[in-house]
């Protein structure tokens, strides 16, 4: 039989070896032989898919029209169709398996780590997207994709953290065509704050996009701090200026520039804002969050997978530490 085992070099990991051991090897162990058969069934429909583009690709070269160019421009149309869908197929036929497999170890690491709670597959209310484009911390869209969503508690403060893909569609064009194109790629987060606090909004600089003010029916102001290379990245503005400059203090401009560069390394996206009893900031992350699927990771390989998933559960506690002073 073969034995999956944790190493531990973290001290986040620490104590997870014997969890690994007991909750998620088994699970592995269970599930290996399903992995094989679906990738195995993948694989044939994903040769037959290829036999049946090369037949269509010989009948046209064989039987299509006397038009060289046209001949041509077929059989590169059915063979590029058959390598899209030949792909599509392999990896769809594993959709469901890493989706079934990251919500049976989602929770495990979560409640390993502090007790939170684990969603695949939250929907756009668990943290409120669109009221992120009113307050000007992701760009506005048309569909929303979010997945991996966390809500737990540290240090006594609530957080909610989830992974969002975040599109436009545009306008049809002369051919009638639409294209989606993504606006935010990574990590929202959302914390609770010890007390209400003013509408404050932290927009990138955009020239003079970042100088439009007003957020539905309340005025925004400008609000400047004494940092020349915050204000070089970021205008900020709020609906209650004293209010801020108490709230916020000078410092909070190195803050968010401290957390871009740590978990960006200070490029992509990155805006926040508070209103309520809420901070809310984006992440771009590229990479992915809590990558829990095992359909093309070997059972043997799996540990990489849950270590970089609970390396992607610290980053609310990073954030917190950071805002707290404790980091």
């Amino acid at each position: 039989m073969q034995v999956y085992a944790f190493e531990e070099r973290a001290p986040h990991e620490e104590g997870f070896a014997k969890v690994y051991a007991e909750r998620i090897a088994p699970v592995l162990s269970a599930c290996a032989g399903e992995r094989l058969a679906i990738r195995r069934r993948a694989r044939l429909r994903t040769i037959a898919a290829a036999v049946l583009g090369a037949t269509v690709v010989a009948a046209i070269w064989f039987a299509g029209p006397a038009d060289h160019e046209l001949r041509y421009a077929l059989m590169g149309f059915a063979a590029l169709t058959t390598a899209i869908g030949s792909a599509a197929a392999y990896l769809l036929a594993g959709s469901d398996f890493d989706a079934t497999l990251a919500e049976t170890v989602g929770p495990i690491l979560c409640d390993f780590m502090g007790g939170a709670t684990y969603r695949r597959r939250p929907g756009e209310d668990f943290l409120l997207v669109r009221r992120l484009v009113v307050l000007k911390v992701v760009p506005r869209f048309t569909s929303a994709g979010v997945q991996d969503g966390v809500d737990g508690v540290w240090r006594d403060v609530r957080y909610k953290i989830v992974e969002a893909t975040l599109r436009v569609r545009s306008a049809p064009s002369a051919d009638r065509s639409k294209t989606r194109e993504t606006v935010f790629s990574g990590l929202l987060l959302e914390i609770e704050t010890p007390k209400e606090m003013p509408t404050i909004q932290f927009r990138r600089e955009l020239g003079w996009i970042s100088d439009l003010t007003g957020s539905g029916k309340t005025k925004l102001v400008r609000l400047e701090l004494p940092d020349p290379e915050f204000e070089s990245v970021y205008r900020v503005y709020t609906d209650d200026p004293e209010a801020a400059r108490q709230a916020i203090g000078p410092g909070f401009g190195k803050i968010l520039l401290d957390l871009a560069e740590t978990h960006t390394g200070g490029r992509g996206h990155v805006a926040a804002a508070f209103e309520g009893r809420s901070f809310y900031l984006a992440l771009p992350k590229p990479g992915g969050f809590m990558p829990l699927g095992g359909y093309d990771v070997p059972p043997e390989r799996y540990a990489e997978q849950c270590r970089q998933a609970l390396a992607d559960l610290t980053i609310p506690r990073q954030v917190i530490d950071r805002l707290l002073g404790g980091g």
